[in-house]
């Protein structure tokens, strides 16, 4: 399987030869109602018909108690939409120019009966077991992709810019698309498939020989692996002299935490939990990598998701520990039924039930009280489908509870950068002889961002250095160790894995440019 394959065989199923529109002579008689309606009766000359202009944009003839000389070549039925269902059958069918309506009209577009139509408009006749007939004048401003945009591009709502060419299939591998309701429909199953990109961060003493952490960042809604690189800071090498980190874009620049992933969500076809699968292998087996210190940090969205990845059977065992900022950690509660600070707060909208694959998974979570988007104490119809967001308190108590902890916590008071707000730390787990595995961050008058001064001056904490810290002390001994070299440079940036396709498990990597593939190069023999 080859993504141009797919690509072009799910093109392929869903157009057809293009259409010849000919003007067709119309019959002098005008109708000028707004509906296409024929409001005396199906033989009534008093009711002539005249112009209509469907919701594709195509204007139409209409003759009331009219068929066409010639013989239809497809007889479709109308699922209840009447005649209405005809013209929008016509926009869609190949070289569909006219067609004539044999059944009932209860409304707008409300019916029962079957549309018969046809490559020519032949000539009207009388005949009154026909509602109507009609004939295309033009076809407006096109909105499907076939028959208007044979071989030439078509650019889908989600701004994916597509080659046409109707009636043509092509060999290869065909993998399931889902069942979209028409060809743009189909495109945007298909970009499902593909992730934008993701940059890879290689550290300039980065060794094939001596494996090195990996961490990854996810941005938050709306936001590229661009802005979590400038967030975090991750990639400055004081902060982070040792750790490749792979910041990742989503698709549709989100992550199945938002309710939008979830099986009512308009993106419930994205498996992120394969894609993260499928990328962990594919970069392992392409750099020296410590599996036991693979870490995920986050911001909102992206944060929720870290949440995501906690709850997985497998992956709460791949990642050693995670550090979510500004968490967007939705419930699979639909909105409004519950209490944010009682809702069962840790299941979120894509697993019913969060079920990690350990006990002991580290988790630290930094949040503001003044957060205007994920609020600190809840929300409890949010996104869409709603779903109820917990309070941070609640969810932070429920981690700790799961995992067997007392709720009692060692709480410090930290010096804060910024004089108008104030930084409390809340570390759980001593009883347990692991102070701080669990550990909130609460940062008062704090708002909706990464706590940063290098990016936002009134930041009241610098979080990278902490998250890094909290990385390490919480790596996964039951796997190999790291390698420590005994100084730091500066880190080398690579846009390494460029456009990705994911699907049922497999990961297909468009190659490198040449000037990316040498600077890769370039990093690794200069380690």
């Amino acid at each position: 399987m080859t993504i141009h394959s797919f690509w072009r065989r799910l093109a392929a199923l869903a157009v057809s030869a293009t259409a010849v529109y000919a003007q067709t002579s119309t019959p002098s008689r005008t109708w000028t109602g707004g509906v296409a309606t024929c409001t005396n009766g199906l033989a009534t000359p008093s009711s002539p018909g005249g112009t209509y202009s469907d919701n594709y944009g195509a204007l139409w003839n209409v003759e009331c108690g009219q068929d066409l000389t010639g013989a239809a070549y497809t007889n479709l039925g109308t699922n209840n939409q009447g005649i209405y269902s005809c013209f929008q059958n016509c926009d869609r069918l190949v070289g569909c120019t006219a067609f004539a309506y044999i059944g009932t009209v209860t409304g707008v577009s409300s019916g029962s009966g079957h549309c018969y139509h046809r490559t020519q408009a032949g000539s009207y006749y009388l005949n009154n077991t026909v509602y109507a007939a009609a004939n295309l004048i033009s076809n407006g401003t096109p909105q499907l992709p076939c028959p208007y945009y044979n071989g030439t591009t078509f650019t889908n709502s989600d701004g994916s810019v597509w080659q046409v060419f109707c009636g043509f299939d092509v060999s290869g591998t065909t993998i399931s698309g889902g069942s979209p309701a028409d060809m743009p429909g189909c495109m945007t199953a298909c970009n499902a498939l593909i992730l934008e990109y993701v940059d890879i961060y290689i550290l300039e003493f980065y060794n094939i020989n001596s494996a090195s952490p990996l961490i990854f960042a996810f941005p938050g809604n709306g936001e590229t692996a661009t802005n979590i690189e400038g967030e975090t800071g991750l990639d400055d090498s004081i902060v982070n002299p040792y750790a490749v980190v792979a910041y990742v874009n989503g698709y549709a620049l989100g992550f199945a935490s938002n309710p939008a992933y979830s099986p009512q969500g308009q993106y419930s076809f994205v498996d992120d939990i394969g894609f993260i699968q499928a990328l962990i292998t594919n970069i392992t087996s392409s750099y020296c990598i410590d599996t036991g210190r693979i870490f995920a940090t986050g911001h909102s969205n992206g944060g929720g998701f870290c949440g995501v990845l906690a709850c997985h059977p497998t992956l709460s065992n791949t990642f050693a520990a995670f550090a979510p900022n500004s968490g967007a950690f939705y419930t699979n509660n639909t909105g409004g039924s519950q209490d944010p600070t009682t809702v069962e707060p840790v299941n979120t909208p894509v697993e019913a039930l969060c079920l990690p694959g350990r006990n002991n998974v580290p988790i630290l979570e930094f949040h503001g009280t003044n957060d205007g988007t994920i609020s600190y104490l809840g929300t409890g119809n949010r996104g869409s489908p709603g779903k109820v967001v917990p309070s941070i308190p609640h969810w932070v108590q429920d981690w700790v509870l799961r995992q067997g902890y007392d709720s009692t916590n060692y709480t410090t008071s930290l010096t804060s950068l910024n004089v108008y707000m104030q930084v409390t730390r809340y570390q759980f787990g001593g009883d347990a002889g692991q102070l701080g595995i669990i550990t909130h961050y609460m940062l008062s008058n704090w708002t909706h961002n990464w706590p940063n001064p290098a990016s936002t001056s009134s930041s009241p904490l610098n979080a990278a250095p902490i998250v890094m810290d909290f990385f390490y002390r919480w790596t996964n001994t039951t796997r190999p160790p790291t390698y420590n070299p005994l100084e730091h440079g500066l880190g080398v940036f690579v846009d390494f894995l460029g456009n990705i396709q994911y699907y049922d498990g497999f990961l297909i990597v468009i190659q490198p440019s040449d000037e990316q593939q040498q600077l890769r190069q370039y990093a690794i023999i200069n380690a």
